[in-house]
């Protein structure tokens, strides 16, 4: 406002940028004049686009406790803000380790139900499968980054698998991740990429 910052939560006033990034233009061709009269006079040492902007009183944690009131879980958080949690792969991978298609597929199933992403998915998966690979082996416990009380989970997860067919389910999420864009049927790559690691867990 008048060429001051506005720090209020909600605001409303003209875009201007401090430190200019190395991809904006450089200049106008032939105009070099014109090019700083336009960009850079308006507001002197700050770069003007010519944009205004809008900036939301309520942050994340606002708009949950909005939701929510004055009691907030770890439930209502990954809720309200569409997160797909950690139970999900640990589900999906137990069911993974003892061949059962249908729970797999069932699991799947709900997690698109929910509106999350079948590529998100397949590539939190993958991740799941490298933080379990990780805990097999103490030298490298310090290469999983979660809460205490998942990384417990993740240890009695891990015992159960073995570590030829972890690289296996890495390897086919690697694939399906790879294809997932392309791919007519992307549903059907995803449910086909979890039966591949289903026929796999036991051999």
């Amino acid at each position: 406002d008048k060429g001051k910052p506005l720090t209020d939560k909600e605001a409303e006033g003209i875009l201007t940028v401090n430190f200019p990034w190395t991809s904006i233009a450089r200049t106008i061709w032939g105009d070099h004049k014109r090019y700083r009269e336009v960009y850079f006079s308006a507001f002197l040492g700050r770069y003007f686009p010519g944009d205004g902007a809008l900036r939301d009183a309520l942050s994340i944690f606002d708009q949950v406790v909005s939701f929510c009131g004055k009691t907030v879980t770890y439930q209502d958080v990954i809720e309200n803000l569409n997160v797909l949690d950690y139970d999900y792969y640990f589900k999906i991978s137990e069911a993974l380790f003892t061949q059962d298609i249908s729970t797999v597929l069932l699991a799947f199933d709900d997690v698109l139900y929910k509106g999350f992403d079948g590529h998100n998915f397949i590539v939190g998966l993958a991740a799941h499968f490298r933080d379990l690979l990780v805990c097999r082996d103490k030298s490298t416990l310090k290469l999983l980054e979660v809460a205490d009380n998942v990384k417990e989970q993740y240890f009695q997860q891990a015992v159960k698998s073995d570590e030829k067919s972890l690289l296996k389910f890495i390897e086919i999420c690697s694939d399906c991740d790879v294809n997932y864009k392309q791919a007519k049927n992307q549903r059907l790559l995803v449910e086909f990429a979890l039966i591949k690691m289903c026929s796999i867990a036991d051999t």
